[in-house]
């Protein structure tokens, strides 16, 4: 018998090696040539950025979900990131998937130039960046339309 909550089991690969625009594409192929379900980036400095990155796969790709694996929340103001994740949904169409946390690594954020902080101000800063998520990718506008007091487009 099968619950309700059973998910059909899915298959996906967290991508780290690529280092040219030739090589994530050709990996981002043959992922979804061979039917991986979600290809993942994730965001580490000394790594590729994870958006910019998700973006050039969605041009690469059809049908391959594109992910996140995990963003560093603490990294980023939530509403610049709800807006860049958004569009490039967007563009893909709605086959983004996020994984977001708050942060872990105090080498990381030494070596960004960002404060340590505790862990309870990274967890709130997490669940802003998540409302903000919900928000954007929750709305039937365009993510790079701004919400506009007067219900005008800008």
């Amino acid at each position: 018998m099968t619950s309700p909550h059973t998910r059909p089991l899915r298959f996906g690969l967290v991508v780290f090696s690529p280092a040219t625009r030739a090589e994530w594409v050709a990996k981002a192929r043959h992922a979804e040539s061979l039917g991986y379900d979600v290809l993942s980036v994730s965001d580490h400095l000394g790594m590729p950025a994870p958006v910019p990155t998700l973006a050039l796969v969605a041009e690469a790709t059809e049908r391959i979900r594109l992910g996140t694996l995990v963003l560093n929340t603490s990294f980023y103001q939530p509403t610049v990131l709800a807006r860049d994740l958004a569009t490039v949904d967007h563009h893909a169409g709605g086959r983004v998937e996020i994984g977001l946390g708050a942060g872990y690594d105090k080498a990381q954020f030494d070596r960004a130039g960002l404060p340590w902080i505790p862990a309870k101000e990274r967890v709130d800063h997490l669940e802003r960046t998540v409302r903000e998520l919900r928000e954007a990718l929750g709305s039937p506008r365009p993510p790079h339309r701004p919400r506009n007091p007067a219900g005008r487009r800008s």
